[in-house]
């Protein structure tokens, strides 16, 4: 069944798409008299919104394949979503004339972005040392290193999480600039390259947010986030891959030397991390 999927979307689909395409560019007087597209369609708007366009339908045709075969190959849909996003937010950019509403307002953008930048930082710097203190049943203040790690990798995640509200925000705003460009009178061919941009910035803006929201709200889930958060803390807050007082049960025990002078130990059983503390015994034990 997958296959046949692929089958009726590279040889019907596609070609249909395009062919559908291509009339729509014919018929709606995008072509000059002597063939060659209108000076109009060769802005930074129009190549935008076509590259934005591809990459949905990319998306979405993998999104089948998908549903169909219960997987997905990683190596294409990762740059196809990548290609979403940076289409989407570049077209928005260009569309909303963002470079030239920060020179106009740079101080009071400059301003907020210090604001966010400056409570972001603690907000993660907080789930961090709750984070360490929870899961280690230690004083974050025994683990540096770690807890600056996973403050790095919160930071990261709130930023998304910020930027896929503003992603919302400018669907918005940009219904509300095709409403006001819809009714002023354009021609015929300045009214189909605003329905290409505003149909592209649309759907961009709104997969690339409901995406990003997405991948962030499962993150709590994913064990892949998990096992990122586990290498940070076993990594930097456990810096020894052995102790001389102590002996190794697997190749992934780690070890701290604790302020109090106990030694904290990371020992790694079926598959997991177990947090405990011990005295360094008077007869070193074998390694």
């Amino acid at each position: 069944m997958p296959a046949l999927y692929l089958i009726i979307i590279l040889f019907f689909v596609s070609p249909a798409v395009f062919g559908y395409v291509a009339r729509s560019i014919e018929k709606n007087g995008l072509l000059t008299d002597t063939g060659k597209f209108d000076e109009r369609l060769k802005t930074k708007e129009v190549a935008l919104s076509i590259a934005t366009l591809i990459s949905l339908y990319i998306f979405f045709a993998l999104t089948g394949y998908k549903h169909l075969s219960n997987s997905t190959p990683i190596e294409i849909i990762i740059p196809t979503i990548s290609a979403i996003i940076l289409f989407s937010v570049s077209l928005s950019i260009v569309v909303f004339k963002a470079l030239w509403i920060y020179k106009r307002f740079s101080l009071a953008i400059n301003a907020s972005l210090t604001i966010a930048t400056l409570w972001i930082t603690w907000y993660s710097g907080s789930i961090a040392i709750g984070f360490v203190s929870e899961t280690t049943n230690l004083s974050a203040s025994e683990m540096p290193s770690a807890v600056t790690g996973l403050t790095l990798l919160y930071t990261i995640v709130l930023w998304g999480l910020l930027i896929s509200f503003a992603c919302l925000f400018l669907y918005t705003i940009a219904g509300v600039f095709f409403v006001a460009s819809s009714a002023k009178k354009n021609d015929k061919v300045e009214k189909k390259i605003k329905l290409l941009t505003y149909t592209a910035l649309f759907t961009g803006l709104a997969i690339t947010s409901i995406i990003s929201l997405d991948i962030v709200g499962n993150l709590s889930r994913a064990h892949w986030f998990k096992d990122i958060e586990m290498v940070i803390l076993t990594t930097s807050g456990y810096p020894l891959t052995s102790h001389k007082c102590f002996k190794k049960n697997s190749p992934e025990d780690r070890f701290v030397i604790l302020s109090s002078g106990k030694i904290g130990v990371a020992s790694y059983k079926e598959g997991k991390y177990e947090f405990s503390e011990a005295e360094c015994q008077s007869t070193p034990q074998l390694r």
